[in-house]
């Protein structure tokens, strides 16, 4: 694992790099260093975000690119020591033990699959089970004993886990037993004599750490390390004080919080580039979590730690020299005021129509090399411009106002509009002309696509199968559709400006239950239906709200629900008839069983059985 930071100059040159680098894969190996039998003893180190720091012995390349969640780590992480049954980063059930580093800020694991700590157990349980009943007594003391033999090397284990946890790496714990946990406690030493090697190398790169912090918060300005995906990894104290973010928020942020706006899409390409190309500069302001906005120049320069990606920066504060620009602009304020009331394009010509001067806009739209060319050169198309504007060059016209399509240095045609006024000498002779334009192709665009938009809307407005009006404040109708013509058998001349209960209803005044009434006041959909000689109608009418919730008119439709109507009142008829079917039916089946309890009445008087059973199932002289 490298860091690293480049060392700048007052001017913004990089002088030097300082680096620190630890190896990772050598700490894994010393770390994961196993011996015996044992295959599935795992020792690996985890950092407080997660992350390993060691390989673990199941793992490749898991080295600060795998994040991983078990109970034991993340019991560790929360500052426990002990030891636990839990799975593991496979998923696999494990015996582990855990302890917290503080001063390194990570987390020691080791840990064996159940299977193979409880292996020995399994096999005195076979051997017991297997026994006769006449050892029994004796299989069950040797198994408390076995058992003891093995619980007490675990728990053992588990203790000087825990010294070592506490920093004793003087701890030991291996037995002379040549069973698999005898071999696991010797490994579980082996590892603690590698672990106090590697402590040193910690302390060293603890100490490299503190100086390239000190280095680092001793720079001008902010510096910042992030990875591809936008997560920091360092910063120094100036970027805390200047964002006004904590570290803690800091460490879950992206860099582009702080930006906003165009600021926000140019860091974003920026730091693409750096990625990409290797180094990159940007101006932008830096937003604080208070809402300030501050001028910064930021520089980024890619840097691999490992096989990893970072861009690592410095950002410095350019308020001063912005404000030493603003007062250069304003110096030339009262220029810019002028140019700023004048339209975009603003081209001179002569009285042969060729260009003799050009503005910054025009330059912009024509090219560099527009001045000396005539102004047909970018005509797009035949057009009638010049005789348009023969008038001003006659002497007859002060101002003309053309619309032409012009060629712009990019080759793609535009639609200027161009307001063009003679230009005279002292004598008052025609020299040339001084015309204003501005691109109006998308204004032009736009109403086409309004109108197309507007056709379309009356199409569909027209083609529906209700009778619609939209009616103002006062209940006229304002506009109808080419079905209301039809469906009240009147031009749509004679519907503009009407009641609609003039046109519905032939009245001079709404009727009592008019939904429009309703909807006026309910300010929500109301409908009706009525029925017009032979002809059944549904009303249906849906106020408009202006944007104080006020009601500004309605939108009024009338449909034919005749067809509708007939098919209910068959329907309705239909009911009545099984209705009357039914009650016939269930008539004759009550005289028939009153018939038939008539007639086991006379059967039981007679004495004889009951001929007919009643409708319970029993015969009426069981009841009796």
């Amino acid at each position: 694992m490298t860091v690293s930071t480049p060392v700048k100059d007052d001017k913004g040159d990089t002088i030097a790099v300082l680096a620190g680098r630890l190896d990772l894969h050598e700490l894994s190996k010393i770390i994961g260093a196993q011996s015996g039998k044992n295959v599935t003893v795992d020792t690996y180190l985890v950092n407080s975000f997660n992350f390993f720091v060691s390989e673990p012995r199941f793992g490749e390349d898991f080295i600060l690119k795998k994040a991983v969640h078990t109970e034991g780590i993340d019991a560790g992480l929360s500052g426990k020591d002990g030891v636990g049954f839990y799975k593991n980063y496979h998923g696999v059930a494990v015996i582990g033990a855990y302890k917290w580093l503080p001063e390194f800020r990570m987390c020691i694991i080791t840990e064996i699959d159940q299977s193979e700590a409880f292996a020995p157990v399994m096999r005195l349980a076979w051997i017991a089970a297997g026994s006769v009943i006449a050892i029994c007594i004796a299989a069950g003391f040797l198994g408390m004993f076995f058992a003891r033999i093995i619980s007490r090397p675990l728990r053992r284990l588990a203790a000087g886990a825990a010294e070592i946890g506490s920093g004793k790496l003087e701890c030991r714990v291996g037995t002379s037993s040549r069973d698999e946990i005898g071999e696991l406690s010797r490994a579980f030493d082996k590892m603690t004599q590698d672990l106090k090697k590697t402590t040193v190398t910690l302390d060293e790169f603890s100490r490299e750490r503190d100086f390239s912090d000190s280095v680092i918060n001793s720079l001008p300005g902010v510096f910042y390390l992030f990875d591809e995906n936008g997560r920091f990894y360092r910063w120094n104290k100036n970027f805390e004080i200047v964002t006004e973010y904590s570290a803690e928020e800091i460490s879950q942020m992206s860099p582009l919080v702080l930006f906003t706006g165009e600021d926000r899409q140019l860091i974003t390409i920026k730091i693409q580039d750096v990625f990409v190309k290797g180094e990159e500069t940007a101006e932008a302001n830096f937003v604080t979590k208070s809402g300030r906005r501050i001028p910064y120049y930021f520089t980024g320069i890619r840097t691999n730690i490992g096989s990893r990606k970072f861009l690592v920066g410095v950002g410095i504060d350019i308020t001063l020299r912005k404000q030493n620009e603003e007062a250069l602009l304003s110096m030339s304020a009262k220029q810019e005021a002028l140019l700023s009331a004048i339209p975009d394009i603003i081209m001179e010509v002569d009285s042969n129509k060729i260009y003799t001067w050009a503005n910054g806009p025009g330059i912009e739209f024509f090219g560099d090399d527009v001045i000396g060319r005539e102004a047909a050169h970018y005509f797009e198309g035949e057009q009638e411009t010049y005789s348009l504007v023969k008038p001003i060059f006659n002497g007859n016209e002060n101002v003309i106002y053309v619309e032409s399509w012009q060629r712009r240095k990019d080759g793609e045609k535009r639609l200027l509009a161009w307001w063009c006024r003679v230009l005279k000498d002292a004598n008052g002779n025609v020299t040339g002309a001084l015309s204003t334009a501005r691109d109006i192709t998308a204004y032009k665009k736009a109403e086409e696509e309004v109108a197309r938009t507007a056709q379309e809307w009356q199409s569909t407005f027209d083609s529906t199968n209700n009778a619609i009006w939209i009616l103002d404040q006062d209940q006229r109708v304002l506009r109808s559709n080419r079905t209301a013509e039809r469906f009240f058998h009147r031009p749509c001349g004679e519907l503009i400006g009407k009641h609609c209960w003039e046109i519905v209803h032939d009245t001079a005044q709404p009727i009592p239950e008019c939904p429009l009434l309703r909807a006026r006041k309910s300010l929500c959909r109301e409908t009706m239906e009525l029925q017009v000689g032979e002809v059944w109608l549904e009303v249906m009418v849906d106020p408009i709200l202006d944007k104080a919730g006020r009601y500004a008119g309605a939108v009024h439709a009338v449909s034919d629900i005749t067809e509708r109507k007939r098919t209910e009142e068959r329907l309705k008829e239909q009911f009545e008839e099984l209705r009357r079917w039914n009650e016939a039916v269930m008539g004759r089946e009550m005289r028939n069983l009153d018939l038939k309890r008539e007639v086991n009445e006379l059967l039981i008087k007679a004495g004889l059985p009951a001929r007919y059973k009643s409708p319970d199932g029993k015969s009426s002289d069981q009841e009796t």
